[in-house]
């Protein structure tokens, strides 16, 4: 029996104000909790449990904030992961309001943020529920905080501050202050930032679950990407237009495209090795699509679950997304409690393939033998381990590959 997914509706209403030897990077996306279904269940697709090996990494005894090696550490609804390609996981620890650390050679949990050292003269330096988390190249971790409706940066040291936004909130690109000047990241209004995924170039790309837009910024400047502002839809087509503050904006990083696309709870965000995303569009229960975003041929296409949710939905709020080093697109089917796949390749209408999961609970084991508590957040490494922030259960799980 199919649960509703708790956390994604949370998500949506934001905007109300061991094991695992260490690898490397790979591409993260994240946040929710839900439940029920079976493999291969209600929401169809096919089983490919394989050898996938489902085991606990960290978290699991309930919720709390405690420091620790493992199981002995505690979370409170951890929603979205990220790896640095240094042997540290990330994770959103949402309900404690904190960033933790993982090192994935020793198994040891420890805070890395907030700090009492953090910069005073911005919003206050905690995070209200952090629901995203990225890492860039130079090891700077960004934070999605909806509750103070903006983005904050952390160097290696766990030092924050603020990235992009202010208090305000809305939509705009830019201050009402200074139209056609202020084109600063610090003067952009964000709504409800959710998951966060950072491209090559180094633009941040996230999604606004109740702007019901994928938005980037570069630090110095903002702009909307997808999605009509505050209307939800299906609705697939070129790009956004490149606009800030009523000024045509090119490079960074995109040129102007007239057509309109909709979302419905934008929530995880994910970029493939040539630079396309791919964004879980939880209150359509779909995987968006969005091919070249860097140019001007830039689209958006509905990549899995066409038509909206529903019984026969393939997926069920997804509210995970990642891409391994094979090229497959990996999703948290959080509603169905299960990880699945797709094959890029494959032509539409594109079935899961279940990898492990599908039934509500906290066991570990091979394929569907192991069961989730509505998996969210997911980060996969060069060597194909997936990572999964788990709300339900408190816990980090790992996949590991045939």
């Amino acid at each position: 029996m199919r649960r509703t997914s708790l956390f994604a509706l949370a998500a949506l209403a934001a905007c109300v104000p061991s094991s695992g030897a260490f690898d490397g990077g790979g591409s993260s996306g994240g946040g929710s909790t839900g439940g029920g279904g079976s493999s291969g269940g209600p929401s169809g697709g096919g089983t490919d449990a394989g050898a996938w090996v489902v085991s606990t990494l960290a978290g699991g005894g309930g919720k709390g904030l405690r420091d620790g090696r493992g199981r002995t550490a505690l979370f409170d609804q951890p929603t979205a992961v990220a790896l640095d390609g240094q042997g540290h996981l990330y994770v959103a620890d949402t309900g404690n309001g904190v960033v933790r650390q993982i090192d994935l050679s020793t198994g040891d949990v420890s805070t890395l943020a907030p700090q009492p050292s953090w910069d005073t003269t911005a919003p206050p330096p905690v995070f209200g529920r952090p629901t995203g988390v990225a890492v860039d190249s130079q090891g700077d971790v960004f934070v999605s905080d909806p509750a103070h409706q903006c983005l904050w940066r952390l160097d290696p040291t766990g030092v924050g501050t603020v990235y992009a936004g202010i208090y305000d909130g809305g939509v705009q690109d830019c201050s009402d202050a200074s139209p056609g000047s202020a084109f600063g990241a610090q003067s952009a209004s964000i709504s409800a930032p959710s998951g966060l995924a950072v491209a090559d170039g180094g633009v941040l790309f996230f999604g606004d679950v109740s702007a019901q837009e994928i938005r980037w910024t570069d630090g110095t400047l903002v702009g909307s990407l997808a999605g009509e502002g505050d209307y939800r839809g299906t609705d697939d087509g070129a790009c956004a237009e490149n606009f800030v503050c009523g000024q045509p904006v090119a490079p960074p990083p995109y040129q102007p495209a007239p057509a309109i696309t909709r979302f419905d709870g934008p929530t995880a965000v994910a970029e493939a090795p040539n630079g396309d995303l791919f964004v879980t569009d939880t209150g359509n229960c779909a995987v968006r699509w969005i091919r070249s975003p860097s140019t001007g041929a830039c689209e958006v296409l509905t990549f899995a679950g066409a038509g909206g949710c529903s019984t026969s939905s393939v997926l069920q709020s997804p509210a995970g997304v990642a891409v391994g080093p094979d090229g497959r697109v990996y999703v948290a089917d959080t509603g169905d409690d299960r990880i699945v796949s797709f094959d890029p390749v494959e032509a539409p209408p594109r079935q899961p393939t279940v990898i492990a999961g599908g039934q509500l609970g906290s066991a570990d084991g091979v394929g569907t033998a192991a069961s989730f508590a509505g998996p969210a957040g997911l980060a996969v490494d060069s060597l194909g381990r997936i990572y999964v922030a788990e709300p339900g259960n408190d816990a980090i799980r790992l996949l590991a590959p045939p």
